[in-house]
């Protein structure tokens, strides 16, 4: 009898230390798959606040350079802008996760190629008044960006 009860107690004893072991296991991939995805928003945030900020930059300069071909030092220097709004873009295009983000860095990253383009026509200078709309027309693509992001990393109010 204290033989049976010894096997039945070893076999309870392997039984629940199986169980534990499965809990364990399934503990390990929830926690390492809550680090992947930690990772990855924190490094979705990364690439877009620096792209913002990038592309931001620019539409600041944009507002306080005056918009004149005979100005090369002041183009030169948004040019500078245009290109690391550029650059920041790539990552973004690389961690994104959602349409509408794509959308949106694609539209800013448009948005900035062709005031580029405008400033740099000798054929047609821009006048100020639609310096002044690409500008205001940069704010909103950026404001439409900032939204996607948000929406995409829920990030609350």
């Amino acid at each position: 009898m204290t033989l049976a009860g010894a096997a039945i107690a070893g076999a309870i004893s392997v039984i629940l230390s199986h169980q534990q072991m499965k809990y364990t296991r399934a503990q390990l991939v929830d926690d390492d798959e809550r680090r992947r995805s930690r990772r990855s928003v924190d490094r979705r945030f990364d690439a877009y606040a620096d792209f913002f900020a990038q592309a931001r930059a620019y539409r600041d300069a944009t507002r306080h350079l005056p918009l004149t071909s005979g100005n090369e030092l002041q183009l030169l220097r948004l040019d500078g802008f245009a290109s690391s709004a550029d650059t920041a873009s790539s990552l973004v295009f690389i961690v994104l996760e959602s349409q509408t983000t794509y959308r949106a860095c694609w539209s800013v990253v448009a948005g900035i190629g062709t005031f580029q383009a405008r400033v740099h026509d000798a054929v047609a200078p821009i006048t100020e008044d639609k310096a002044l709309a690409m500008i205001a027309e940069m704010a909103r693509l950026l404001r439409r960006f900032q939204v996607a992001v948000r929406d995409e990393l829920k990030v609350g109010v």
